[in-house]
Order: structure tokens, then C-alpha cells, then sequence
């Protein structure tokens, strides 16, 4: 239905009823306007879809819906903010436990926020799905961003928790896999597949959940970061979401920011939690995974309506939409992301290439300025993904052919598309030559970049000879031992290495993935102390059975019990390694060593804290800098004062060198910042008889810095300062010689004083120095 001027409604607010006049006025066909299943009356701009006709100007009533962010429930209109406000709220929590957790200063510069500016706000079109209404992708671009260094760090830090997630894959390939080796004739009936999209996923996490979850899937003994740290990092990150947008501060106070580098593995580890309850609470066995979307199959579409409902009813912020198979005689069919899936009568499983229907013909033109190598990367990635999506020979020669026919529509001519021929472009990056007769000559280089090795190589081939790099660094550092499927895809999926774990599948799977990860590690340490135990007396020792999955104070008492006894056996053994014949004398050695600092250290620390200079702290740590590690010096030093590596290092010399606890002997050093060549030069040009004249009385006396002072006699300057400077510059020039600076050369005339006299032959010593007022 179109709206035209005074057909307003009453349930929608003045500003949506401006717009819409606005709309009237810029010649704008609004045919309706579609809400999320669930909203109320008022429409909300962040699940607004607009359906109108593709006008030049229907783009700026867009961005003018976009605008009235002010009244989203996920985004607040800020009056006043800037990025250095924003650095002041996140750089004091960071340096709070880079202090904590004594981490170095250059680590801490490189991830404090300077000099950034806010994100700016940006949309794109939702092309995946050919609808008539217009969805939009809200994106906060945090490129330089006062949050881009630490959400850097963190999704480091975060990421390799993604690994135990077993239902996540990393790219399409695997889910190709995956669908083939599932069984789809189960039961004598074939298998209903079907995929879940969550509607506005990273809008729709809640930022305090995903935060805890995080907190609680994150180790506690990884790195130099706890989970207390990683919590008020991710807090501090994801409750200062500020951007720009036509002029405007906005702050997203709901959901995860969709351009941040955190936002993804979140919402991975949001999701896997949000299935994982699904599953336990309704004891659900059917086989998914999850890439972008989730993937389920089941037996029927009654029973895929039923997961879709339990999955709806899981978390009331978070929506499914369905997407169901096509059936037809050749048996059910479902397009998922690049490839279409086809699941015949028998069980069979068919793929083919597929691109989404609002995609239009439109590459990289030829006649750009992209070189002409990166264009034919992108082309043959493109044929690599055709030919490795499509499981029919006929089906996969159509597609190649059809996306030739569109590099020909962007004048792309047929001599470069016949180079990159469908054989080349299945084949694989530094394939290693095919085995053939010739007698090759292999030559090995050393690695010094890979700048140097294209030289070297472009070498040989500049005096005819038939060279290519068989191997190289690249081979054996990226490649894994066993080649992967997942390795082979290109730029448009992250490349990485699979495991050989089952990573989907089951309820049984998903849930005792934790669980054989620690009975791996416990056989582990039994191996390692059973091969120990074998070298002492003591010759067996009980096993362990389990690891404390709880903290030390959470846990129970019977628990405490055995992981005491356990820790107890094994040290005893490892002393009987170490020692074996009075392994006892040693582990009642480490029992009776005191773990904290005596009264003598906590004096000795007192005085070094309230030491004036550091020379005097270096005479009192040399006294007792020998008798720990440093670690264990730093760690007694915390309560009074800092200790660094450092101080340490030079206490320790300054008690070898010359005793424990004597005086350190000050020295001085001067130093020297000009080159005494030429600085010698410059003088030796300036000590010329036309220069100066010598007087027949009087002495100067010259007081250098280091103090001691020079005496010379009184000597008449016949010419300026600046005569003497150009002519000895005009010398430089001459005999091609680099001169100290100008400024330097009349510091150096100032410093060896003189009277400045002209045309004074003939007179007497008074007459002359009656003239020297003159000058």
C-alpha cells in the first residue's frame, strides 16, 4: 500500500510522520513498512526495514531514517564526547594492570590509546536474501579507533578459546565436509536439512552476558592476563561504544558493535552457550553446526519447526529465522552461503556453486589501476572456489563459463581470461614441479626475506636460466605436516588448519569435549610420573585421577583432601630424583624454608625505601641481592618499593666489583656531541696570523666545563666574527668539506674571547684600548 500526504497514522511517532512528509516531497514511494514479529506500534529503527522503490533519491531518505538514532533502544544520543575522553576512561584501567601485573613499559605503551579518533557509522545493504524489503547492516568502522589496540589484544588473547567449541567451523569447506560424511538415509528415511539465521545477531547479544561467558570459558592460568583483567577490559571496551553520524555523538548502550575485531568471537561464545543449554534442558540428538548460520538436519519439517521454536524461546533477545529445503523430484535442495546443497533420493549428496540472486555482474574492471597481478589472483581464486563447491563436472564448467562471460562485460579481453584456464586456478599455491626426467639442480640460499629471494630468482632468470622455488620458509612454518581442505580456501574465507577432533555432530559430542581435554592432560602427568618413579626407590605411585575443575576455595573438602595427598607424593618423588640418596633432607629443605621475606630483608627494605639518592639504594640492595632470584626480590619489594630487573643486575656488579654494601663512588661524565675533527679544524682555520695579533701584555683565561681553565695571552681579533665564519665556509665549499654548523662555529668565537679592533697599526696599547669602546 503506498502512503500519500494525510493518510497518517496514529501509532507511530511525529518524527517518523515528518519523514514521511519529507519523503512526499523528495517524490519517495514508501510502499510499507515492516516490522520484526513481536514490536509494538512505535517503530524502531534498528529492526526498521523500509520497502520503497530504488530511486537516486530514496538513498537520502535512508540515511535520514538512519538518522533518528536518537529514539533506538540500542543507541543513546550524546551532547557532547570526543576520542580523548573516551582514551581517558580506557587507558587508566589499562595501565591499572599493566602495574598489577608488572608488565613491561614497552607492551604497555604500544596498546594505550593516543592520538585516535571516534568510529564512524556506516550501513550496507543485506544482499543474501532477495526480499522486497531493504535490510541494512549497522557498522561502526573502528578504524583507529580509541578501542582498536585492546580489542586487538584481546581477540588474540580470546580467540583460541573458538577451538573448543566443536560446533563452530572456520569456512565453508568444512561444512562440505562435514555434510558428506553424514549418514542421510538414518532410519530409512532421508534427512531434512535445514539453517537458522539469527535476525540482527551482534544487536541483539546482551554485552554483560557475553562478557561473563567469556570471563568463565577463558583459562586461569594463560598468559600475564587473568579473568579479572580480561573482565575489566571487555568492560571498559564494550560500555564505551561511541560514534559518529552526521555530525552527531551517538553511544551504543545494547549489543556488540559490528566492525569491532571483539564482536565475532563474542557472539561464537555467546552462541555456543545459548545451544549448549538448549540442548542439556531439552535433550535434544540432532547433528549441527555452525558457520555464520546454524546448520541442523532432522527427519521431518515437523521436527525441524520444533527446534526452530525451542531455539526461539531460548533467549528473549535473540530470533531465528528458519530457511527450509526446496523439494522436488531430484530430492531436497538448500542453498547455504557460496554453495547449494542437494540431497538425492538415495542419500546421495550433490553440490554445486552458488551466488546469491542480488548479486549483479560487476567485478573489477580491467582498465582499473589494481595491478594486473591481483586482478588475476582474484580470478583465479574465484575459479578455486567454483571448483572446489561444485561435485558435477558439467555443473561446475557452466558457472566457469558464466563468470568468464561477466569479465568479459567488464571489458576483461579473452587473451587474459584464456591464461588463467580452470587447471590453473584448481591448482594450489607453490605447488612443488611435477616429477618428470629432467635432472634438476637444486641450489640452497639462506632466508633472509622474501624481497631477497624474488631478486635472486629474477636473476637467474634475466641470464636464461629455468629456475622456481621448490621450497621455501613459507612451507615450513604455515603449511601443516597433514594437508587440510580448509587450508585451500581463498581470500574471501579465513584460512586455517582443522583438527582431527570431531568438531560437530551430537549432543554426546558437544558435551564431552571439556571433559576428554582434562583426562588427556591427568594421563598425561600419570605418564610423566610413572617414567620418574621408575628411576627412585619409591617405584610406583598412585595415580591421579582427576584435576580440581573448581579454585582452591571453591572446591569441596574431600577434594582438597585427595589433591593434597596426590601433590604430596609427587614431590616426594621428584626429590628422590633429584637427590637419591637423601631425597627426605631435601624435601624437608623446601618444607622449611620460609616463604616470606625475615626481619633483617623487611629492615633492610625499609631503608632502601627511604633512601634519597640511588646510589645509596644501589649500597643497600647489593647487600642482600645475591641471596634471592630476582623474581623473588621484585615480588618482596612489592609492599615498600619497586625493584626492576635493572637495579638488580647493577646491584649485583657493584657488590662483585667492589664489596657487599660500600659506597658507590660517583662519576662524572661529559659528553661529547660534536666531532672533534671538525671542531679541530675550525679552530686550526681561525688560529691564522691574519686573524689575530698578539699584544704585549695581558693574559685570558679560558674555564672549560669540566673545570679546569686554560691560560693564554690577550690577543687582537682584526676581523668580525661573522667574516671569519663566511670565509671558512667558502674554504669548506671549496676543498668539498662537510663544516660544523654556523651556530656552533659562533659559540666556539664566543667562548675564546678577543678585542675587536680595525685599522689600529700604529698605534700604542693605550690609544688601543681607548678604541675598543668603539666596538
Amino acid at each position: 500500500m503506498a502512503l500519500v500526504a494525510g493518510d497518517f497514522v496514529n501509532n507511530i511517532f511525529r518524527k517518523h510522520k515528518l519523514c514521511l512528509a519529507v519523503a512526499q516531497l523528495n517524490r519517495v514511494q514508501f510502499l510499507m513498512f515492516s516490522l520484526l514479529p513481536g514490536a509494538s506500534a512505535c517503530l524502531n529503527d534498528v529492526d526498521l526495514w523500509i520497502t520503497l522503490t530504488w530511486k537516486p533519491s530514496s538513498l537520502k531518505m535512508l540515511v535520514i531514517f538512519l538518522s533518528m538514532a536518537s529514539e533506538m533502544s540500542s543507541y543513546r544520543k550524546i551532547p557532547r564526547m570526543s576520542a580523548k575522553t573516551v582514551e581517558g576512561k580506557i587507558n587508566p584501567v589499562w595501565k591499572r594492570i599493566c602495574n598489577r601485573r608488572n608488565i613491561s613499559k614497552y607492551v604497555r605503551r604500544s596498546f594505550t590509546s593516543t592520538n585516535t579518533d571516534l568510529p564512524r557509522f556506516y550501513h550496507l545493504i543485506k544482499t543474501h536474501k532477495l526480499t522486497q524489503a531493504v535490510k541494512i547492516r549497522p557498522i561502526v568502522s573502528n578504524f583507529n579507533g580509541p578501542t582498536t589496540r585492546l580489542s586487538c589484544l584481546l581477540a588474540r588473547t580470546l580467540r583460541p578459546l573458538l577451538k573448543h567449541d566443536p560446533a563452530h567451523l572456520e569456512n565453508s569447506l568444512q561444512l562440505i565436509d562435514r555434510i558428506q560424511q553424514t549418514d542421510h538415509t538414518a532410519n530409512q528415511q532421508l534427512s531434512y536439512l535445514f539453517s537458522l539465521d539469527v535476525v540482527a545477531l551482534y544487536t541483539s547479544v546482551p554485552v554483560n552476558e557475553a562478557i561473563n561467558i567469556a570471563v568463565d570459558n577463558f583459562p586461569s592460568t594463560t598468559g600475564p592476563l587473568t579473568r579479572e583483567d580480561i573482565k575489566d577490559l571487555l568492560t571498559v571496551i564494550l560500555h564505551n561504544t561511541y560514534f559518529c553520524f552526521n555530525t552527531q555523538v551517538f553511544l551504543q548502550i545494547e549489543g556488540l558493535p559490528m566492525g569491532s575485531s571483539l564482536s565475532g568471537i563474542l557472539a561464537i561464545l555467546f552462541m555456543d552457550s545459548l545451544e549448549c543449554g538448549v540442548i542439556d534442558l531439552y535433550n535434544i540428538s540432532n547433528p549441527y553446526d555452525r558457520y555464520v548460520d546454524i546448520y541442523s538436519q532432522a527427519s521431518d519439517e515437523k521436527e525441524a519447526d520444533t527446534f526452530h521454536s525451542i531455539m526461539n524461546s531460548a533467549h528473549p533477545r535473540i530470533l531465528f529465522e528458519i530457511e527450509k529445503p526446496n523439494t522436488s523430484p531430484d530430492g531436497r535442495s538448500l542453498s547455504l552461503l557460496d554453495f547449494t546443497v542437494t540431497i538425492g533420493p538415495d542419500g546421495n549428496t550433490e553440490f554445486e556453486f552458488y551466488k546469491k540472486k542480488a548479486k549483479k555482474p560487476i567485478c573489477i574492471n580491467y582498465k582499473s589501476a589494481i595491478p594486473k597481478k591481483t586482478k588475476r589472483n582474484i580470478i583465479r581464486n574465484k575459479m578455486r572456489r567454483i571448483d572446489q563447491r561444485c561435485s558435477n563436472q558439467t555443473t561446475k564448467e557452466n558457472h566457469q563459463k558464466a563468470f568468464i562471460d561477466v569479465l568479459s562485460q567488464n571489458d576483461y579481453p579473452r587473451s587474459f581470461t584464456n591464461d588463467i584456464t580452470p587447471e590453473n586456478a584448481s591448482r594450489r599455491h607453490h605447488e612443488p614441479p611435477p616429477n618428470n626426467d629432467t635432472d634438476w639442480l637444486y641450489l640452497g640460499t639462506p632466508y633472509i626475506s622474501d624481497a631477497i629471494n624474488r631478486k635472486i630468482t629474477n636473476i637467474f632468470k634475466d641470464e636464461g636460466f629455468p629456475v622456481r622455488v621448490v621450497h621455501s620458509m613459507q612451507h615450513t612454518i604455515f603449511e601443516p605436516e597433514t594437508p587440510r581442505r580448509c587450508c585451500d580456501a581463498g581470500p574471501d574465507w579465513t584460512p586455517g588448519c582443522c583438527s582431527d577432533r570431531e568438531s560437530g555432530g551430537s549432543l554426546e559430542a558437544l558435551c564431552a569435549d571439556s571433559p576428554n581435554r582434562r583426562d588427556k592432560a591427568v594421563q598425561d602427568f600419570n605418564e610423566s610420573m610413572s617414567k620418574i618413579a621408575a628411576h627412585t626407590p619409591v617405584g610406583a605411585i598412585e595415580p591421579l585421577v582427576f584435576q580440581l575443575p573448581a579454585s582452591w576455595d571453591e572446591a569441596k573438602i574431600e577434594d582438597k583432601k585427595i589433591c593434597k595427598e596426590r601433590a604430596l607424593d609427587a614431590c616426594q618423588t621428584v626429590c628422590e630424583f633429584i637427590v637419591p640418596k637423601d631425597g627426605n633432607k631435601l624435601f624437608q629443605a623446601i618444607q622449611q624454608e620460609p616463604r616470606g621475606p625475615t626481619t633483617e630483608l623487611i629492615a633492610l627494605m625499609c631503608a632502601y625505601r627511604d633512601a634519597q639518592t640511588r646510589n645509596v639504594k644501589r649500597q643497600i640492595l647489593s647487600i642482600y641481592a645475591y641471596h634471592h632470584t630476582m623474581k623473588k626480590l621484585q615480588a618482596f619489594h612489592e609492599p615498600y618499593e619497586k625493584v626492576s630487573m635493572r637495579q638488580i643486575k647493577l646491584s649485583r656488579l657493584h657488590a662483585k666489583q667492589t664489596g657487599l654494601g660500600s659506597v658507590v663512588t660517583k662519576i662524572f661524565h661529559h659528553r661529547v656531541c660534536l666531532d672533534t675533527h671538525k671542531v679541530d679544524h675550525f679552530v686550526e682555520f681561525i688560529n691564522r696570523p691574519y686573524f689575530y695579533q698578539d699584544v704585549t701584555y695581558g693574559t685570558r683565561k679560558l674555564s672549560l666545563d669540566g673545570g679546569s681553565q686554560i691560560t693564554m695571552p690577550n690577543v687582537i681579533r682584526t676581523v668580525t666574527r661573522s667574516t671569519m665564519v663566511m670565509q671558512y665556509l667558502q674554504y669548506c665549499k671549496e676543498e668539498s668539506l662537510e663544516p660544523i654548523s654556523r651556530s656552533t662555529m659562533y659559540q666556539i668565537l664566543e667562548v675564546r674571547e678577543a678585542s675587536q679592533r680595525t685599522s689600529l697599526c700604529g698605534l700604542d696599547n693605550t690609544a688601543g684600548e681607548g678604541a675598543s669602546a668603539f666596538f
